[in-house]
Parts: C-alpha cells; structure tokens; sequence
C-alpha cells in the first residue's frame, strides 16, 4: 500500500519522481526499506552487513532477513538480526538454523520458538530452549509451541509456571491437569508484558496480549475458581466480574468496586436496588450501567436532570418520548434524523434516488475499454450486528466473537463475484481500537469460513471510533490524532486507513499517500500535475460535522472526544484539504471517501467529476444526475442486525501514459520509456535486450512499437519480436486504417466477450477475460470460439489437461473442482436460482436448451488447438483495451471497404497470422 509521502524541502513532484521508497538515512527504518526497493539483485554484501548492523528497530512487522537475498544470508548476518529481533528466525537458511542460532532468537522473543525445527525441540536442548521462550514472552502464545512431551510431570509444571509468571495469557495454553489455584492466581497478578514498538511514521504502539477481549479470569478452570481468586482480579481488572461464575461474586466486593467507580456497575452479574441507587447518587451518568430489567422512569429522569448530557436514544424505548419532551428542546424533539443532503434537482435531472437493501453495482464507466468495479460498505456497528444487545459483546470469548466476525464477513464475501477488487469502508465499523482491528484481520485472513479479500482495501473512521473503547464516554478523554495513531497501527497490511490524506497511484506505478501538510504545502500547479499523471485518486478522512445544526460534538456525537470547538475546527480542515484537491484536479476523476456527508463539511455543491461516498446517517440513499454528479451513501449497515452485502461502481480503468504528450508521428525512444509504458499499461515485462533501436509509432491515440537493427525490422509485443517485410513509414502510414478494419471486425466479438463476462459475474464467477476465454475461477473456464461463436465451458488443470463440458449447468455440478462461491456454497445453486434464467443468462443457458446435443459424459481434449487463437486473440485485445498494436497482417488491408465484417464468422482471416 501507500509508502506514505512528506514533504519538506524537496517539491512534491520531486518527491514523487524520486525512487519509490527513498527516505533519509537518519530514519530508523532507512535499512529495511532501502533493501525492499533495492531489491534483492541488486544487493551486495557490503551493503547487506551494514544494514543489519545499522538496523535496530524491534518490530515483529519488520523482519529484516526477509527483504535480504538468501545468497547474503551468511552465519554473521544471521546471528546478528535474531539476536536483535528473534522473529527473524523464520528466514534464517535452515543450515544455520542450529541450537546456538535457535537460543539467541528465543531470548529475543519467545515467539521465535515455532520456528525452532522439531529436530532441535525434541533434543537434548529443547527443554531449555522452550524454557527460555517461554520465559520471553510478549503475546501469550508461545507455551502453544512447546512440544506436548515437556508438559508433563514436574519438569512441565515447572514449564507453565515459568510461562504465566511471564505473562498471564500464557495460562490458556497449560494443560487442564497442571492448572492450579496457585497457579491461576499467579497469572492473574503477572503484570502484563509489554514492548514498545516503534513504526515508519514515528509513533509508538504497545506490543502485548489481547487484554482488552477479555481478562486471564476467564482462562480459569472452575475447579479452581474462587471468591478470593475473583476478588483479586475483579480489584486489578473491574470487566473479570462479567467472566466469573455468580457464586464466587460477592455483594460486599460488588459494593467495594462500585463505590470505586460507579460506572464498573456494568460488571455486576445481578445488582440489587440498594446497589445500583448508590451508583447513580454518586454518577448519575451509571443510569448507562444500569440492567434494562431496573431502568424505571424516575431513575432515568433523575439522572437526566442531573445530568442533562446523558444520551437518551441510550436508555429505554418505551421511556424515550416522555423524556425528549421534558429534556430536549422544541428544535430537537421536532428534528428527524438527518438524511442526505443533495444538491437541488428536478425529477428530469435524477436518475435515480433510492433506498434498497439489495445489493447493487451501478456502471459509472463511459469508455469501451477496461473497467473496475470499486465496492464500498459503512457503518457495520459490530457491536450491535453480532449480539442482540451491544453489552452482550463483553460477554463472549476471543473465539466466540471471531466466528461470528468470520461468519459476517463470508456472508459479505458471498455477495461479490471478484474479492481482488478495491473496497471501501465507510467508518464507524466498531466503537474500540482492539475489535475493529479483529474485523480488518479476519477480513483479510483466509479462514475456514470464508476466503479473504484479496484486493485494496481503503477506510476511514467514523464517530464511533473516536469513542475510544469507551461508550459512555466516562473516561479521560485521549487526543484524537493519538487515537487515529492507534487505529492506524492496528490496521493489517493491505489495509490503508486515511484521514485527511489523498491516496495517489501516481504514474501508475507508485502507491502514495498525500498527508494533509503535504497536500496544503504544495502549490496548485504542483499538486495538479501530480494528479494529472495518477492513475487513482482517492481523498479520505472522517469529514466531521461542524455544519450540522444538530448532530455534532455539542449532542455528544464524539463523547468527550471532540468539543464543539475542535468538531468545526476539523471540518474546516478537511474542508480545505478539498478545496485544494478540487482547485488541482476538478475535471480528472477523484473519490471522495468521507464518514459524515458532504453537507456537514462543506457547503458546496458536488463536483459532477467526482464520486462521493459516506455514511453516518443510517439512511441508504444514492444520487445520480444527468451531469455526472454520484453520490453513494446507500449500503449503510446501521445498528439492526441484518444481513451484509456490498454495493458497488464500475468506472473506467486510467492508465498513465508516458507519450500522451507526443504528437502523431515516429519517435525514437529509449528501453527504458518502452517498459515504463508497459508497465503504466498493466502489461508486465522484465526488460528489452535486444540490440537495435526502438521506435513508438503514435497515431491517432494508438501505439505500436518496432525495433529497427541493421538487419531487420520486428514488431514488438511485450519483449517478444515479430519480423516486418516493410519499412517503417509503411506501418505508420498504414496504422490507422489497420486499427480501424481491426476494431470493426471484432467489436461484435468483444462486446460477445463482455457479455458472457457479464453472466459469469451474475452467477459469482471471476468473470475475467483473457484472449478469447472467460474465467470461472482459477480451474473453470468458458472458451468462446471465434471461428463459429460456439461457448464451450471447460476444466483445465494446465494448457494441456482439460475436461470439456457441452453445458454449463454440467460444469457447474460435475467439474473435478466445482466452482464455489466466496462463502462456499455451491456456484451451482446460484446459477439455478436465477430468476428467468434464460432471459438473464442467454449465452450461459444456450447450451442446456433442447436445440443443443447433450453429453452424458465429458469429452477428454489433449490438445492445445484453442490456445493459439486465444493467444492472438489477446494480443487483438490490447487494441480496445490499451490502444497497442500488437499483431500485425498485411491480409487485413486488402479487405474491401464494403465488406460486411463480421467477428465471428471472419475472424479465421484475422487469426491466420
């Protein structure tokens, strides 16, 4: 993801054209990313050993064996990073990897103890060595490496012990026999360990154990269980009471801890009247702890008078009318919540304004080339989607809550043909920093429930977060960039949290963040120029709310995060961030990702150029105007469970292009432009060594690109070459009618193409194309002949292995490895539930029609005969979707004006190349 960009005395514009990865060498982690974007050819071993030696950051996301080249991977180098950071074990040469090696790791970090080989923990060394792990643990984990073979007798007792007086959490993993209340007490009294980490952007972030899901009470066996036990960890952590069995709960211990604190009141498995008036006489703001079976009326309005701050939408329904009316003002008992604020339009200007809990993809793209589908959701509210009531979510385990997590996100999954797609995440997906980030690692972790989403994924906060963990807003309000500095560290890699930043994809190549300092220093020219020449622009950030009459910080939007002053203060700076990207790239296409709508913000009209996309509201509501204007702020989650899905927008692939500028004619260029250019295209190649001299032929927006020796001329495709029978002024002269009777012989096929692409991603296919196939997923395919218009669905193992199927519904069901859908259910089923099937899917269906011969068992093809005209046919493909000519026959020429050109039926005089 983005490398993230500052900008101090060099122009932003320099920076950008710097090498990707270049930062200063006093940055501690100058080593690391100096031999990432070096790259491992490139390495030498001078270099090598002064990185290791010069970089000193303990952080378990930055291995620095990892981005060396194994051929640089000496005894020296090796022992020199595990014994600065042990987790560099993993990528130690297995040579190497000896008892000596093994122990400096584990005294690093006991983690390093799973890459420890089974040869060496089952030797005469490994009870020491797991012992030594186990006594350097910062995660709670490394006891579940320890071969079962020590955790036994008084040599495992002695193991465990030594593990959970490291680190409490390590009592999850001793064996049920060895736990006893000496030792459970022991792991409730070890203070958690923690190791400060430091990152890129200079901040530090609390390396330890998942302390925040829940206490080590919960760890606790019942035989062990104890009032006294209880006691002690309810003292140390007041949310144990919620983990402890009832009978070990005493009231006197109950009134000790809410007298401490009123609002620990949320903890008390069954407080009585006595109880819980004496919390409320010393917080009346307890009346948020209160249990909804001993919320009456007059508690609720004697906390309110007392505290007129107090959330009422938080206390009961059937109360909430009779308390707006004596506590909140004739402007705010009147208000409604607010929906989208839109521009003023006619009908005849809408296209459309709805509310639907479909999913929807709506097809922004207005060219005939590529496209891509961005999706986007907002305000999942975990809280609330994964219990009945949101206190319940205290009151489940780590696993408990990662199933559910997993069974949402399989159930999100499942309504997207393609998870490589970009996502975006509207904020508000959870109120604390510890299970937001539980979301976006499930999100991005294959688990047995679901696939991962294996595309870009980009999020902004929203109001929810910024309650910091704390929802009643009780606690001593943090710094919000301290927050959003937490929230951004949690994020996993592929993960890109912005706020008030623009995310640039710029030549195509390189993926950066523009801060919100980087983006107001530059000057407009510089800041357009930057913009012209990206390939995706994405501007980020929460938006806030300091336009809104009504829902803002003064309601206790924030909690006690965001004061009124700094809610407006934030809006104007997210305002002028906006105004300066909009000054620079008003007419190049921006999405504009926002937690609040536009009309909190800002004032100003949409820019009908621009995608706007934002939640907050819980009202699904989407704009489309005549003019362009598109705004999405319908696929809201809200707090009512209901089932996920995600909507999207299809909009143009832009690529950048390193000739645009060049007028019509031949140009001498260089190898290097010649790969750029390949490259920005998404067409990969390594390199050009072929002697000679290369030339760009440009006319009319279209390329091609010859080498010229002293021998011949070749065309070039990639780094392949095809010899030339005439000069070059030939093909120039030639190139635009070429393109012309090219592009009129085969539109019918490829829009054939998009259509079957089409009904592939309606069932919850791939639906990508390549040549003349169309992809199911990884194994199934469909093969649209150009010589006859046949669709043929097929298995193929490689180019050689294939099963061929007459139908589709046959693939579907009786493939070697039938297609599934993210979730896992059978693509099958979907494809048989579709609704007028043949009417929705004429090409798919054909084939199963009566006028089609059926085949009881597939036929078995070993020969490779569809994929040479499939071969040609994508290299005809980068006519219509990046403008290069790839393939070159002189026969095209001679073809007659007034031919009726036809794809399918002609294409024999267009593949005889």
């Amino acid at each position: 993801m983005g490398d993230g960009l500052v900008v101090q005395k060099s122009s932003l514009i320099e920076c950008l054209d710097s090498k990707p990865g270049a930062i200063s060498s006093d940055n501690p982690f100058y080593w690391y990313i100096h031999l990432k974007s070096l790259g491992k050819r490139a390495q030498t071993k001078e270099i090598v050993e002064e990185a290791v030696n010069g970089f000193n950051v303990d952080n378990h996301a930055y291995t620095i064996l990892k981005v060396i080249a194994k051929k640089h991977l000496t005894r020296e180098v090796c022992e020199i990073a595990v014994c600065k950071n042990g987790l560099n074990l993993k990528y130690v040469p297995e040579q190497y990897r000896d008892i000596s090696m093994c122990m400096s790791a584990v005294r690093s970090d006991g983690g390093a103890l799973r890459d420890v080989p089974t040869q060496i923990l089952l030797g005469d060394k490994g009870y020491e060595i797991c012992l030594t792990a186990v006594c350097n643990d910062f995660e709670g984990q490394t006891l579940s490496f320890v071969p079962d073979c020590y955790l036994r007798g008084k040599e495992g007792k002695a193991l465990c012990e030594a593990a959970v007086r490291a680190n409490g959490y390590a009592l999850e993993y001793v064996p049920k026999r060895l736990i006893t209340k000496e030792l459970a007490r022991a792991a409730i009294e070890t203070p958690f360990p923690v190791k400060e980490i430091l990152w890129p952007d200079g901040s530090c972030l609390a390396r330890s154990a998942y302390r925040s899901y829940r206490p080590v009470l919960s760890l606790v066996p019942e035989k062990c269980m104890s009032e006294e036990l209880v006691a002690l960890s309810a003292r140390l952590y007041p949310e144990s009471l919620s983990y402890a069995p009832s009978e070990f709960v005493s009231r006197d211990l109950c009134l000790e801890l809410v007298e401490r604190d009123p609002m620990n009141l949320r903890y008390v498995p069954m407080p009585d009247k006595k109880l819980v008036d004496s919390a409320l006489q010393t917080n009346p703001r307890a009346i948020l702890a209160v249990p909804e079976s001993m919320l009456t009326l007059k508690r609720c309005r004697d906390a309110l008078r007392r505290d007129p701050t107090i959330p009422i939408e938080k206390l009961p329904e059937s109360y909430r009318k009779k308390l707006e009316k004596e506590f909140r003002s004739d402007a705010f008992v009147k208000y409604e919540p607010i929906a989208l604020e839109t521009p003023s339009v006619t009908d005849d200007e809408t296209q459309a304004i709805s509310c639907s809990d479909e999913p929807h993809a709506y097809d922004l793209s207005v060219a005939d080339g590529s496209a891509e589908t961005i999706y986007y959701i907002s305000d999942i509210h975990l809280e609330h989607q994964l219990v009945k009531q949101p206190n319940d979510i205290v009151k489940l385990s780590l696993p408990e809550i990662q199933e559910r997590i997993d069974n949402k996100i399989a159930e999100l999954l499942a309504s997207v043909p393609d998870t490589r797609s970009t996502l975006l995440i509207g904020g508000d997906v959870a109120d604390s920093v510890e299970l937001e980030a539980l979301f976006y690692e499930r999100l991005t972790s294959f688990s047995s429930r679901h696939d991962w989403w294996q595309g870009d994924i980009f999020a902004v906060l929203g109001n929810h977060e910024l309650w910091d963990g704390d929802p009643t807003g009780l606690e001593p309000a943090r710094p919000i960039d301290e927050i959003i500095t937490d929230y951004r560290q949690a994020m996993p890699r592929g993960v890109t949290l912005l706020e008030n930043e623009l995310f640039i994809v710029y030549k195509g190549l390189r993926s950066t963040v523009l801060g919100e300092d980087a983006i107001l220093n530059a000057s407009v020219e510089e800041l357009a120029e930057a913009c012209v020449n990206s390939t995706f622009l994405l501007l980020g950030g929460i938006g806030f709310s300091g336009l809104n009459p009504v829902y803002n910080a003064e309601m206790g939007l924030y909690r006690a995060a965001v004061s009124t002053e700094e809610d407006i203060a934030r809006s104007r700076r997210f305002r002028a961030i906006y105004e300066k990207v909009l000054a620079s790239a008003e007419n190049i296409p921006v999405i504009v990702l926002t937690h609040t709508q536009m009309a909190d913000w800002s004032d100003a009209r949409y820019n009908p150029k621009w995608i706007y996309v934002s939640g907050h509201t819980h009202q699904n509501m989407f704009l489309l105007q005549d003019d362009g204007t598109s705004v999405f702020s319908d696929n809201q989650v809200g707090y009512k469970p209901k089932p996920w899905h995600l909507n999207g927008f299809t909009v143009d692939v832009h690529r950048y292009d390193p000739f645009k500028d060049y007028p019509d004619g031949i140009h001498q260029i260089t190898r290097e432009q010649y790969v750029e250019f390949n490259r920005c295209q998404g067409i990969m190649m390594q390199g050009m060594k072929h002697p000679g001299d290369l030339y760009a032929l440009k006319y009319g927006g279209v390329y091609m690109f010859v080498l010229e020796s002293a021998s011949s001329l070749c065309l070039l495709e990639g780094g392949r070459r095809h010899k030339l029978d005439y000069d070059i002024s030939y093909y120039y002269e030639n190139l635009p009618e070429y393109v012309r009777k090219v592009r009129s012989a085969f539109m019918p096929y490829q829009k054939a193409l998009s259509m079957v692409s089409d009904e592939v991603m309606a069932i919850g296919g791939s639906g990508s194309i390549h040549g003349c196939i169309v992809d199911i997923d990884w194994f199934n395919h469909i093969y649209l002949n150009p010589f006859d218009g046949k669709v043929t669905p097929y298995f193929a193992l490689n180019t050689t292995d294939k099963l061929v199927f007459k139908d589709v519904e046959s693939l579907l069901s009786s493939s070697p490895f039938p297609p599934q859908l993210s979730n896992g259910e059978s693509m099958l089923m979907r494809y048989l539930g579709t609704p007028s099937r043949e009417k929705k899917l004429p090409i798919l269906s054909r084939a199963s029609s009566k006028e089609w011969e059926l085949a009881v068992v597939p036929q078995v093809v070993l020969d490779r005969s569809m994929y040479e005209p499939s071969r040609i046919m994508r290299s005809i493909q980068y006519i219509f979707d990046q403008n290069v000519l790839r393939v070159w026959n002189d026969a095209i020429l001679a073809i007659d004006n007034n031919d009726d050109i036809q794809a399918l039926p002609g294409a024999s005089k267009l593949l005889d190349s």
